[in-house]
C-alpha cells in the first residue's frame, strides 16, 4: 500500500463499469486504447488468440517483454488476460515505471494489477449479463471477377511497366470449339474473399452469485 502523495511514476487505472457494455470476448480486448503508453495487440487473427502488451516500448531483443500479471496480490496467478473472466473484475490498475519495482525484476516490463469482485455482507445477490456481437471484415479488397476486364487490365500493367507485348489474349481466357466461341472461361472467375469471408457471431453469457454474513462470505 502506497500514499498517492508518496508514489513515483506513472499508475493507469480502469474501472471495468466504464467498459461493461463493450462487446468483447476477452479483458485484452476490452483495455485496447485505453492506456496511455501500452500496446495492446493481437498476435493472430484466430478467434481466440492471445494478445502481445507492451508497456512502453520494447525493452529486450531476446527475452520477453510481457508485464507482470498479479491477481488479488497472487504473482503470475494468470499468465494471460484470456485466463479471466471480465465479468469478474473490478478494477485494472497498470504500473508503468519506477512504481512497478516493488515487484522485482519481474516487473521490468511493467506490471498489471487485477481486482477481482469481492462479496459483501448481506442477503444472496444474483447477477445475470448477456451480449451479442457481430463480427465481420472492415476492409475486403474490390476483385475483378470478368476474365477479360482482368486480361486487359494485367495486360495495361504490364504495357505499363515497359514490356512490349502483353501476356495474355482472348484466346488464353475463352474456349473455343470447332470453331464457334463458347461463353465458357477457361479460368475460373471468383471472388474469393466472398466465399471464404462470412460474418462471426460473438456469445457471452455470464451468471453471478454472492452474499455473506459476519463469518463467511461467498
Amino acid at each position: 500500500t502506497v500514499k498517492k502523495t508518496d508514489l513515483t511514476g506513472s499508475v493507469a487505472n480502469v474501472k471495468m463499469s466504464d467498459i461493461k457494455d463493450v462487446p468483447v470476448v476477452s479483458v485484452d480486448q476490452a483495455l485496447q486504447g485505453r492506456i496511455a503508453g501500452a500496446d495492446i495487440m493481437a498476435t493472430t487473427g484466430e478467434p481466440g488468440a492471445t494478445t502481445s502488451i507492451r508497456i512502453r516500448g520494447t525493452r529486450s531483443i531476446s527475452a520477453s517483454n510481457e508485464p507482470l500479471i498479479i491477481v488479488d496480490g497472487v504473482i503470475d496467478g494468470i499468465h494471460d488476460l484470456n485466463d479471466i473472466n471480465s465479468s469478474d473484475i473490478e478494477s485494472i490498475s497498470v504500473l508503468k515505471d519506477a512504481s512497478a519495482s516493488i515487484y522485482g525484476s519481474k516487473a521490468a516490463n511493467g506490471v498489471i494489477l487485477i481486482t477481482t469482485k469481492q462479496a459483501k455482507k448481506g442477503a444472496p445477490v444474483v447477477k445475470l449479463s448477456a451480449n451479442f456481437g457481430i463480427q465481420s471484415a472492415t476492409y475486403v479488397p474490390d476483385v475483378v471477377t470478368d476474365p477479360i476486364q482482368y486480361m486487359n487490365m494485367r495486360n495495361q500493367a504490364e504495357l505499363n511497366e515497359g514490356k512490349l507485348t502483353v501476356t495474355y489474349n482472348r484466346d488464353d481466357i475463352l474456349e473455343y470449339e470447332e470453331g464457334m466461341k463458347h461463353d465458357k472461361y477457361i479460368y475460373p472467375a471468383s471472388d474469393w474473399y466472398d466465399l471464404c469471408y462470412q460474418n462471426g457471431f460473438l456469445q457471452q453469457y455470464n451468471a453471478r452469485v454472492s452474499g455473506g454474513t459476519d463469518k463467511i462470505s461467498y
